[in-house]
């Protein structure tokens, strides 16, 4: 009775172990599936350009008026923590100088797209799975943040320049947050 007793126990030993080792195997596994999803997350926010100048020679490409600026400058510290790896803008005065405080921060250069073509640089942008910034216009911002999760969205009004549009992807869904920038000035 007790030699039977010992291989019992003996057998049971080895079935802890066994399981005990299958479930640090797993939990591994686990970590590292955690690890892969999130290096495939990544996020995309959209911003309309800051507020341009109505009153400029050229009503097609004006600058920034001074609260566009401080604006601009702003965005720095919306973006400040967040790893940003790419910075788009149209090749426009009035994006482009949105797009610069923020590519001055963070020492990344400012990569042109072209606002017609938005399918081609949706494509691009879901290829390259890296979070960016992508600096637009009242009729392309929603329009190309609305692509990634297959909703038609309003254009921006034009006295609106404080709409974010965070689009977070995480193994290929995409969820969209309306962020409003807390900025005021008065020109």
């Amino acid at each position: 009775m007790n030699r039977i007793v010992k291989i019992t126990l003996t057998f049971l030993g080895v079935l802890i172990s066994t399981a005990c080792s299958t479930i640090n195997q797993a939990n591994t596994e686990s970590t590292s599936l955690t690890t892969r999803a999130q290096e495939n997350t990544f996020a995309l926010y959209f911003v309309r350009h800051a507020e341009k100048s109505l009153n400029y020679k050229d009503p097609k490409n004006p600058p920034l008026t001074r609260c566009g600026l401080q604006r601009a400058k702003e965005l720095v510290t919306v973006f400040k923590h967040i790893d940003i790896k790419n910075i788009y803008s149209t090749n426009y005065l009035r994006t482009q100088l949105t797009a610069k405080a923020i590519a001055n921060a963070t020492n990344i250069d400012v990569t042109l797209y072209n606002p017609s073509n938005l399918k081609a640089f949706y494509q691009q942008l879901e290829q390259k799975q890296q979070t960016s910034l992508i600096v637009g216009h009242s009729n392309t911002t929603s329009k190309l943040a609305g692509m990634f999760v297959d909703k038609s969205l309003n254009k921006i009004p034009e006295d609106i320049y404080s709409r974010i549009y965070q689009v977070t992807i995480n193994k290929g869904i995409a969820q969209l947050q309306l962020i409003e920038q807390p900025f005021r000035c008065e020109e």
